[in-house]
């Protein structure tokens, strides 16, 4: 609306001046004083002016000079005050509406590479640096302060302060050369923080709360935040450095250990062109390499040091160069608060088998949580039966770790459910109730059992190969006929030398039926992480279903690479089938047609659609489902991917412990996994290599789909059909919506997948 100024017209010299704004009027119609202070020099004439800009009528009723005792009250206007220490000017703001009953938290923001400190407090703006934003009054200090209408988002109004600092145009120097000028900084700010909570606020009707204190500063400011803040962790409850200037050199002074209960901030826009990321990176290892963890939550389930102001984040504040007042005050506020409450984690433990009536089935639970909230700061746990043909009963539902009796045989599915009063979280296990126990039917050992193509024998009648070797049957045969026919699992024992250096694959397990020529289980890639530990034998399972009959079958362990590794033995394990034989569903052997499956084909690019289509000359043995890419290139850096897809509802009403088993086979070039590009949102299961995803519904085919494996190419001998088996979870069962849907990945056309045999299985309920 106006400028009022104090002109020595003698030596014509502007003593002091402010912009008052429309908002500065806190009635409309009456007259409101408006203060500026100035220094007069005797005889010299003095001007006292009225500058009127526009946008309102504007009445003038008189100008007083006053003593120099006088000091405006602060409350709801910025104020000039001289600190204490060596008379260095700060600026300040009060809310109008602080009492001293409620005490207001205070901001204390440093900054100052202009003159003064009016550009930061948001008294005037700065014609280089802008009044913080860009600009915006909203986000003015002192705006941000009343916060009228809410403005600062938290309904909390504050109390800041802005002093002119010694060290904040500087403090980049190798080695650093500011200590002087910091140390003065840290008298001043000690001086303006005793002057605010003790003869400002009783002098001018206000409080400070002395836990909620935060020192802040953006650019040349950083100094004197880091500076001071490690020093007076006693008074300040956080610093927050916003793209400001950091050396490391200005802690050697400090007391140590530094009292890290100080909660650290560091702002910093991702586009930022002034102080580089690099000085935030070191800031950020410093305060962690010395052990802070009182840290604002940038991300409450994992508090850190940094956050970044990308802005998707904060699309009100741009990222580059600018004093960021709104997301420093929130961050403070964040803090404060300290940290939001996450739901506990509920883990049921493993899937397992009793035997019936004779076993229970012994819980391990386990449930974690971060103690909020508190009170009641605790975690009350429930175990309920979610599906299962019988009754089950619980010795506590209330304890992570209980006993489940059941009145009958069959599949169940028991939750465990974990709640903090406020949020909660399940976990599920399946239990499989059977009137017999597992067998240990036959033990191969590692040398004397198998026949080997490489490696050699070690102690203990143990087979090891090393790097030495590379794509060879470590172990084949045994070619025994003599186990029992139904369902069995085999079990190698197997160990590596290391289990951390990578994940590379290390070697491949199947069962392989010789007299029928095909696979019962497998192959089954392991990579190096399977290991949970390096040196100690792990077992790895494979379940299979034995035609007997004569039928010699194979253990074979096939070697890849990269590791040493040591066959122990493997087991042969008879297991039992739930109280009944299993019966067949569904089988699709695509003799002559689809069968009624839907083949349609999709992409991802530039090309076409890749193809599904019944094809009569490759199959196992004839006939089968084929399916083709459609692109002219095979380079990772393409994003083109395509292929085709069939999907069928088959109904599983009526039956339990569903399985699925099918033939497949590829003639591909096994692309990559990786790809650059606009397409990797609709690529099939995140990554761009030839596949195929095995996927199912209790829906029909219009989904939803759940993943229950995918098959790479690179996984398979190309032009040869493998078997795959997958026994389905516990939803699948009983369901007059099931439906499979099967969906190959290619990026050219002469990428080719064959899918046949589709064969679903299960138990009468």
């Amino acid at each position: 609306i106006c400028e009022i100024d104090i002109n020595d017209s003698t030596t014509g010299t502007l003593l002091n001046k402010t912009i008052v704004s429309r908002k500065d009027f806190s009635a409309a119609s009456t007259y409101q004083s408006f203060d500026l202070p100035f220094t007069n020099t005797a005889g010299h004439s003095m001007e006292f002016r009225v500058f009127y800009i526009g946008q309102a009528r504007l009445d003038l009723d008189k100008v007083q000079a006053l003593n120099g005792a006088y000091a405006p009250t602060p409350k709801g206007r910025i104020v000039q005050r001289a600190n204490t220490y060596d008379g260095a000017l700060f600026y300040l703001y009060v809310p109008s509406t602080a009492t001293t009953s409620n005490p207001l938290p205070l901001v204390i923001t440093c900054h100052s590479t202009v003159t003064n400190a009016a550009a930061e407090i948001g008294l005037t703006c700065d014609a280089t640096w802008g009044c913080c934003e860009g600009g915006s009054s909203d986000t003015k200090w002192h705006q941000l302060a009343e916060n009228i209408g809410n403005v600062n988002g938290h309904n909390q109004p504050f109390i800041v302060a802005a002093p002119v600092c010694a060290s904040a145009n500087g403090g980049l120097e190798t080695p650093w050369t500011g200590e002087a000028q910091a140390a003065t900084d840290r008298q001043r700010i000690l001086a303006i923080y005793n002057q605010i909570v003790g003869t400002e606020s009783s002098t001018y009707g206000f409080a400070v709360d002395t836990d909620s204190t935060l020192l802040t500063g953006w650019s040349g400011g950083g100094i004197p935040t880091y500076y001071v803040g490690v020093r007076e962790a006693d008074v300040f409850s956080m610093i927050i450095s916003r793209q400001g200037n950091f050396n490391e050199d200005m802690f050697d002074t400090a007391s140590w250990p530094l009292d890290t209960s100080l909660g650290v901030g560091i702002l910093a826009g991702s586009s930022d062109t002034v102080v580089p990321m690099s000085t935030h990176e070191a800031a950020s290892a410093f305060f962690e390499s010395e052990g802070y963890t009182a840290l604002f939550p940038a991300n409450p389930a994992n508090r850190k040091h940094v956050r970044i102001l990308p802005d998707s984040e904060f699309p009100s504040v741009p990222s580059n160069h600018y004093c960021h007042s709104l997301v420093a005050f929130d961050t403070f506020m964040d803090y404060l608060a300290g940290p939001v409450n996450q739901a506990p984690v509920a883990d049921a433990g493993d899937d397992q088998t009793v035997v019936w009536p004779d076993d229970d089935a012994a819980l391990d639970g386990t449930v974690t949580d971060d103690g909020l909230p508190s009170p009641p700061g605790a975690v009350t746990v429930t175990w309920t039966k979610q599906s299962g043909p019988g009754t089950v009963s619980f010795a506590n539902p209330n304890a992570v770790d209980t006993t489940a009796t059941f009145s009958t045989q069959g599949t169940y599915v028991l939750r465990l459910t974990a709640s903090d009063s406020v949020l909660s979280d399940y976990d599920e296990v399946t239990i499989t109730v059977s009137d017999c126990t597992p067998a240990l039917e036959a033990t191969f050992q590692g040398s004397s059992g198998f026949g080997h193509l490489c490696g050699s024998a070690i102690s203990g009648d143990d087979w090891r190969v090393t790097v030495a070797n590379n794509n060879c049957f470590m172990a084949y045969g045994p070619y025994t006929s003599s186990l029992p026919p139904g369902d069995m699992v085999a079990r190698w024992y197997l160990r590596v030398d290391n289990n951390t250096a990578d994940n590379a694959d290390i070697c491949q397990i199947d069962v392989y039926d010789a007299t029928g020529s095909q696979f019962l289980a497998g192959p089954m890639t392991i990579s190096r992480m399977d290991w949970t530990q390096a040196g100690v034998y792990q077992a790895f399972d494979l379940p299979f279903t034995n035609p007997g009959g004569g039928h010699q079958l194979e253990f074979r362990t096939y070697y890849i690479w990269y590791s040493q590794l040591d066959l122990d033995k493997v087991e042969a394990w008879s297991t039992c089938g739930g109280g009944g034989e299993p019966e067949i569903i569904s089988l699709s052997s695509f003799a002559s047609s689809a069968d009624g499956w839907t083949a349609e084909g999709w992409k991802a690019g530039q090309y076409s659609n890749g193809t599904m289509a019944f094809n009569s000359s490759v199959g196992n043995p004839a006939g089968s489902m084929k399916s083709t890419g459609s692109g002219s290139t095979n380079t990772t850096d393409s994003c083109t991917r395509e292929g085709g897809l069939i999907k069928k509802v088959i109904s599983t009403t009526g039956y339990e412990s569903i399985t699925l088993d099918y033939d497949l086979r590829f003639n591909t070039n096994q692309s990559g996994s990786s790809c650059s590009g606009g397409c990797m949102s609709t690529v099939v299961e995140g990554d761009c290599a030839d596949k195929v995803a095995v996927y199912y519904s209790t829906s029909g085919t219009g989904g939803p789909w759940t993943l229950l494996e995918q098959v790479y190419a690179s996984q398979l001998t190309q032009g040869t059909f493998y078997s795959r088996h997958i026994d389905l979870p516990a939803g699948a069962a009983n369901q007059a919506g099931f439906a499979l849907m099967f969906k190959f990945q290619f990026n050219t056309s002469s990428d080719v997948g064959y899918v046949d045999n589709v064969e679903v299985g299960g138990m009468q309920q």
